[in-house]
């Protein structure tokens, strides 16, 4: 049997073990003399979490006295900004505070308000979802007021898009394509692999995100000669690992392509 033309990839295929996030699938026919790999097209349903251990604490600081950090699940999804806003609500509750969260559906916009507690602040030090929750602008969250409104969107995406590393490529920079932005990711000799696609979340939560590659400048050199498994690593718009749920079904079809005498 000749060294494939293509290899699909999939996340379910992977080893005992591993997680979605990063996955090892085994090649049926060893790859020979490959010179370079394009990602043709792949999907994978959107089971990305909104918050993840460095964005998820938020700490309100009582001007009476008194202070309340709540933690935000990492591995839960809110249908909606009003789902968000209730259940931030039942976290302060469970911190013995008053403090409620609405949503503004028009304007993505959040809101805490202090109720019996009074007047408070938030602590821009201590609060990791700042941005996320729509704060990380406001220029009054160290002043003492009964409501405080978020100047940014509330998000409750987890990436804008999703950064593919591979274990196959040469050790070298990569450089990727997203909306206009530029990306790079180096092989360091860390845990990280360089990139050969970024792939847009364009849809909501389990929803099926298709992918086709439209960059041609993403093909990269095969680190080795004979490649009989490959490696595959999701990384978020901080180039952190994905925070995906391990029932999500990734799938990548790669395109090889051979110096002559390969096949």
């Amino acid at each position: 049997m000749g060294s494939p033309n293509t290899i699909v990839l999939n996340s379910k295929l992977r080893f005992f073990g591993e997680n979605s996030n990063s996955f090892t699938n085994e090649i049926p026919s060893v790859i020979t003399n490959a010179n370079s790999l394009d990602i043709v097209l792949g999907n994978f349903i959107n089971f990305i979490y909104p918050f993840k251990s460095t964005n998820n604490t938020i700490k309100v600081d009582v001007t009476s006295g008194g202070s309340h950090t709540i933690t935000i699940a990492t591995d839960r999804y809110f249908n909606g900004g009003d789902t968000f806003a209730t259940y931030l609500t039942s976290l302060f509750t469970a911190d013995s505070s008053t403090i409620t969260a609405t949503y503004d559906t028009t304007s993505n916009r959040l809101s805490l308000a202090g109720g019996a507690d009074g007047a408070f602040t938030i602590d821009e030090s201590a609060t990791t979802a700042l941005y996320k929750i729509g704060f990380g602008s406001n220029t009054d969250n160290g002043t003492s007021q009964l409501t405080h409104t978020g100047t940014g969107n509330l998000n409750l995406l987890g990436t804008s898009a999703v950064y593919v590393g591979c274990s196959i490529t040469s050790n070298t920079s990569v450089v990727a394509s997203n909306g206009g932005a530029t990306r790079f990711l180096n092989r360091d000799g860390g845990d990280k692999y360089n990139l050969i696609g970024v792939i847009p979340v364009n849809g909501d939560y389990g929803q099926v995100i298709p992918y086709q590659n439209s960059f041609n400048q993403i093909r990269l050199n095969p680190s080795s000669s004979e490649i009989n498994n490959v490696r595959v690593q999701l990384f978020d718009d901080d180039f952190e690992f994905l925070n995906i749920d391990n029932d999500c079904n990734f799938m990548l079809l790669l395109h090889v392509n051979y110096s002559q005498g390969g096949l």
